[in-house]
């Protein structure tokens, strides 16, 4: 490598010694850089897990002598109050789709006619985007 540094050295080898010097230039600046990766890869395992490690103290689990108690099945009512049979029915096949979907069976047969967003409505500059965006179509 240091006949690179000097030109009027450099100017004297052959091709095939040039080629093999540039690949073993490569091959080092390479290896430099993986090890260099691979010391801040470890760096940062080690940080993370001082970083995490210091808002968690871990605690023995309590250890019980008497027997688990049998609990009540909680019975179930609805949080919101509903305003039609039409949301009642909604609600009915929601529940219905997902529960086959836990059991892994078919439900039966459902078509949802109408899937409306219940949350905060639009503002003004996104129903402008989207008219704007729309009428370019």
């Amino acid at each position: 490598m240091e006949r690179f540094a000097n030109p009027e050295i450099f100017e004297t080898l052959s091709l095939s010694e040039k080629v093999v010097n540039s690949l073993m230039v490569i091959g080092l600046g390479m290896g430099i850089v993986f090890l260099v990766l691979v010391v801040l890869m470890f760096s940062m395992i080690l940080m993370s897990r001082i970083v995490n490690g210091m808002g968690k103290k871990k605690q023995a689990p309590e250890v019980l002598d008497e027997p688990a108690k049998e609990e009540e099945p909680l019975a179930l009512t609805p949080a919101v109050e509903h305003s039609s049979e039409e949301d009642e029915l909604e609600e009915l096949m929601v529940v219905l789709l997902a529960a086959s979907l836990l059991l892994e069976k078919e439900a039966p047969t459902l078509r949802i006619t109408d899937v409306r967003v219940q949350g905060a409505p639009v503002p003004a500059w996104g129903q402008a985007a989207l008219a704007q965006n729309t009428r370019r179509l």
